[in-house]
C-alpha cells in the first residue's frame, strides 16, 4: 500500500521502467500523419484524406470502391450519381469536398474545432446552383431537391451549422438571420440535409474499407494510420505503450487518496502560478500599451482598433487562462478579407505549441496555461514571446 509522496514517486519510476521496456520490444504510437499535420488539421489532414479515398482517380486505382462504400454508409447508394463520371473535388470554391457526376451535387462540410463561418452552408448552396441552373427550374425558386444534397461532418455533437435550420431533413438559412450582411445576396433554398461524425459513420465507412484491401499492404497502412488519427479527434485512441491510466487501473497497490493529494498540490501550485502570471502580464501590458484598464478582466485598448482581455475559459473540459485580440470592425470585413486574415493567424506559432486559436468572431485567442513542462512556468521568458506574439497578431489584423 501507498501512503507517502516518495513512495508514489518510486510507483512511477517504475511504470516509466515498464514504459521503456515496451519501447525496446517495438511497440510505438509513431503515425506518419501526425508527423506532417495536426491530428485535429481539417482540411490539409482530413479533408485530404477522406478526399483522396473517395477520388476514384485516385492513385489507389481502386476506382470507386471506396466512394461507393462512403455512399452506402452515409444510406446514399440508391441517390443514382453515376459513378463512371464521378468528380470529388476539395476547397472547391471553399467548399471542403465537393463530389459530382455532372448532373448531381453533394456538398460536405468538414467541421472537427472551428466554427461555422457565417452564412456559410447557404452560400455554398448558392455557388452550386448558380453555376448548375438546371438545378432550379426555370420560374421556380424550388429546387429539385433529388441533384443536390448536403452533409455536415463533425467531430462533436453539434447538429446543425450556424445561423441555419433543420426541419425533416432539410437545411435551410434560418430567417431570424435574414438582415445580416452575408446573407443579402443569396437565395434561401431548402436542401437535403444529414449530419454525420467521425466517430460513427467515418469510422464504420474506413473499417469497412480497409476490409476490401487488408492484403495490400500499403492501401491496409493507410487505412490503419488515418483511423488512428479519426480516434485521436474523437478521444477514442488507444497507444500502443501502456498509459499511465492504464497502469494506475491495473496496479491495486496504488491508492487514489495519495494520487488526488498529489493532483490537488498540482493543481494549486499551477493555479498560484497562474495568478502570478497573469498579474505580471496586466503589468506588462499595460505600460506597453495603456495607462488605464476598461474593467476587472483586463480589457485594454492597444489603439482605435484594437483591444486586448484576458480571462478564464473552459475548453475541451480544460481550464484555459487566455488572451484575446480583437478588432471592434471586424463584422465590417467581407468574408474574403476574413479568410486571409484567419489563414495568416493560423500560421502563428507561439513558443513551438498549438495555442493561436483564430476566431471567426472577429479576434485571436492565446492560451496561456498549457504546462507540457516546467520552462512554461517560468514567467519572463513567456512574457517575452507572448508579448511578441500579441504585436505578431495586431500586425496581421492591421493588413
Amino acid at each position: 500500500m501507498i501512503n507517502t509522496y516518495k513512495e508514489l514517486i518510486s510507483e512511477f519510476n517504475l511504470f516509466e521502467k515498464q514504459q521503456e521496456e515496451q519501447k525496446k520490444q517495438g511497440l510505438n504510437d509513431f503515425n506518419i500523419l501526425t508527423i506532417v499535420r495536426k491530428y485535429h488539421e481539417e482540411v490539409s489532414l482530413h479533408s485530404a484524406m477522406i478526399g483522396a479515398f473517395l477520388d476514384p482517380n485516385a492513385k489507389h486505382y481502386k476506382g470507386s470502391l471506396f466512394l461507393e462504400k462512403f455512399l452506402d454508409t452515409i444510406n446514399l447508394n440508391d441517390w443514382g450519381l453515376d459513378l463512371n463520371q464521378v468528380k470529388v473535388y476539395r476547397e472547391y470554391q471553399n467548399i471542403d469536398l465537393y463530389i459530382t457526376d455532372g448532373e448531381k451535387h453533394l456538398i460536405i462540410e468538414n467541421k472537427i474545432w472551428a466554427e461555422d463561418q457565417p452564412c456559410q452552408i447557404i452560400k455554398y448552396i448558392n455557388i452550386i446552383i448558380d453555376e448548375n441552373k438546371y438545378i432550379v427550374p426555370a420560374n421556380d425558386e424550388k429546387i429539385n431537391l433529388e441533384l443536390l444534397q448536403v452533409v455536415y461532418l463533425t467531430a462533436q455533437n453539434k447538429k446543425i451549422p450556424n445561423q441555419h435550420y433543420i426541419e425533416d431533413n432539410y437545411i435551410s438559412f434560418d430567417e431570424k438571420y435574414k438582415n445580416v450582411n452575408c446573407f443579402k445576396n443569396l437565395k434561401n433554398y431548402k436542401v437535403k440535409y444529414q449530419h454525420i461524425s467521425y466517430s460513427k459513420e467515418i469510422l464504420n465507412w474506413l473499417y469497412s474499407s480497409q476490409e476490401e484491401v487488408k492484403n495490400i499492404i500499403n492501401l491496409n497502412e493507410a487505412f490503419s494510420k488515418y483511423i488512428d488519427v479519426v480516434k485521436m479527434v474523437t478521444n477514442e485512441y488507444q497507444g500502443k505503450v501502456m498509459s499511465l491510466k492504464e497502469y494506475i487501473l491495473k496496479e491495486n497497490e496504488l491508492e487514489f487518496d495519495t494520487l488526488k493529494k498529489v493532483s490537488d498540490e498540482y493543481s494549486k501550485m499551477i493555479n498560484e502560478i497562474r495568478d502570478s502570471y497573469l498579474k505580471s502580464l496586466a503589468g506588462v501590458i499595460q505600460e506597453k500599451y495603456s495607462d488605464s484598464f476598461l474593467d476587472k478582466y483586463m480589457k485594454v485598448p492597444i489603439d482605435n482598433q484594437f483591444y486586448l482581455q484576458t480571462g478564464i475559459v473552459t475548453k475541451y473540459k480544460v481550464d484555459y487562462s487566455f488572451i484575446t485580440v480583437y478588432k471592434k470592425d471586424w463584422q465590417t470585413i467581407n468574408i474574403e478579407e476574413k479568410e486571409k486574415i484567419f489563414k495568416k493567424l493560423k500560421n502563428i506559432d507561439l513558443n513551438g505549441s498549438e495555442m493561436i486559436c483564430p476566431s471567426w468572431n472577429g479576434y485571436a485567442i492565446i492560451y496561456i496555461e498549457k504546462v507540457e513542462s516546467k520552462e512554461f512556468l517560468i514567467i519572463e521568458k513567456n512574457l517575452e514571446f507572448l508579448l511578441k506574439t500579441i504585436e505578431d497578431i495586431v500586425n496581421i489584423l492591421k493588413e
